[in-house]
């Protein structure tokens, strides 16, 4: 199924065939059923922007509410802290979108301190990247910086910046 969803990527780029947003879609709809993250995560951008003519803010916060429900599991959706859920930092674009979303004047209700610490996984799965040369995520990164340093999150920075910094860590919590 990823070799499905990356076919949805070269559809919807264009990479090496025509651009085609319907069959990227499609695919990228057949590997979300099938559980491939990355496919739901694209599926919210894409629906998300006005880029692709087919914008649908409902349908783009369901594809980016699946994909975090697939990663932390129907029980753990409504946990309070993510902190040491670090599989999340292999989806930092998913982390961003979601932080984006969970922000004050995002789609999604205010969520604060969910926000932040989805913010926080983002900028760091976005380091881990850029550091093995995927310098494409530059941008991205610093948007994610530039969020985090949002006065909305002041009462709770210190607390969850000392968190992912290790600090107060008990790996027997992992």
């Amino acid at each position: 199924m990823n070799a499905v969803s990356n076919l949805g990527y070269c559809y919807l780029y264009g990479r090496d065939i025509e651009q085609n947003t319907s069959l990227a879609i499609a695919y990228f709809k057949t590997a979300a059923e099938n559980g491939v993250i990355d496919a739901m995560y694209k599926l919210g951008d894409i629906y998300s922007s006005d880029k692709w003519n087919v914008k649908d803010v409902e349908l783009s916060l369901y594809y980016y509410k699946i994909a975090l429900v697939h990663l932390l599991g129907e029980d753990e959706w409504n946990v309070e802290s993510i902190v040491y859920c670090e599989g999340l930092q292999r989806y930092p674009s998913l982390c961003y979108a979601l932080g984006r979303e969970m922000s004050r004047g995002g789609r999604m209700n205010t969520d604060i301190v969910m926000a932040y610490q989805l913010l926080k996984h983002a900028e760091k799965g976005y380091r881990k990247e850029i550091d093995n040369g995927a310098v494409m995520y530059e941008s991205s990164y610093e948007g994610v910086k530039e969020l985090l340093a949002d006065s909305q999150f002041d009462g709770i920075r210190k607390e969850y910046d000392a968190y992912f910094a290790g600090e107060d860590y008990d790996e027997e919590t992992e």
